[in-house]
């Protein structure tokens, strides 16, 4: 069976480019006309979207797919899911603001 690979772009590589690269010039379109809303734009979707891309980095590097001897040791399991505590906190924080 051949091995894939890894740098060569599939299918469904091309499709999410597809996807961002049709939503950049529709996001900047109805945000050209305020800066200020096209900064609270991406302020909103980093903070809201920070936790969710930690974790998934987190459980990446800690699964099987890792070699055991590149995987993070406890220490750094440890300070990942702390920093990750504090990521949603922050979104949690900046959502509220954003509601008052």
């Amino acid at each position: 069976m051949p091995v894939p690979d890894p740098v060569a772009p599939s299918h469904m590589d091309i499709g999410k480019d597809l996807v961002a690269a049709s939503a950049t010039p529709l996001v900047l379109a109805l945000l050209a006309s305020s800066l200020t809303g096209m900064v609270d734009f991406a302020t909103i979707v980093a903070f809201l979207t920070a936790p969710v891309l930690g974790y998934l980095n987190l459980r990446a590097v800690t699964s099987a797919a890792v070699p055991a001897e590149f995987r993070p040791g406890r220490a750094l399991r440890a300070l990942s899911w702390g920093s990750l505590v504090v990521l949603t906190a922050f979104g949690l924080v900046y959502l509220a603001s954003l509601l008052r």
